[in-house]
């Protein structure tokens, strides 16, 4: 599956966090080898979620985009993959993330009100696409699931 992804905002849920790790490029560079990974126990997997993936970057990143390869493995050990690609910023060059100091903090939103098929951990790989073999400037990834609950009106 092929996604392209930008500045996200939702309005209409409100969000119980339920999962936020990061993993920090201690380096300064991602290697493009360098798979990060993440493991979330899903004990309600009818409940709806939102999944967010999380960068901080200095703003000396030199791309207006990020391209990611996104794994996510079933306990049952089905593995889906997407390709996505987050933009970073506009065509002008300005941040659509919260800048703070010389980073630039981005939330994603890779999934929106999913549910999993079955209770369990979940295993998900993150690694970069872009053609360089390593990114500089990216510091952090993150990944989060919030429950997404439909306001009552």
């Amino acid at each position: 599956m092929f996604t392209i992804i930008g500045f996200v905002t939702i309005l209409s849920c409100n969000k119980t966090s339920l999962y936020s790790e990061f993993v920090e490029i201690t380096t300064n560079k991602w290697e493009i080898n360098d798979v990060k990974t993440f493991d979330v126990h899903i004990e309600k997997p009818k409940l709806k979620y939102n999944i967010f993936i999380e960068i901080t970057n200095d703003k000396d990143y030199a791309t207006s985009n990020l391209w990611l390869y996104i794994s996510s493995e079933s306990p049952s050990k089905k593995i889906q993959t997407d390709t996505v690609m987050f933009l970073l910023t506009d065509n002008k060059g300005h941040w659509y993330g919260k800048e703070a100091g010389d980073n630039v903090e981005n939330a994603f939103l890779y999934k929106k009100a999913i549910s999993f098929p079955e209770r369990g951990n979940y295993k998900f790989s993150i690694q970069h696409g872009m053609r360089p073999k390593y990114m500089p400037t990216v510091k952090k990834i993150g990944l989060k699931l919030e429950q997404a609950i439909r306001d009552k009106k």
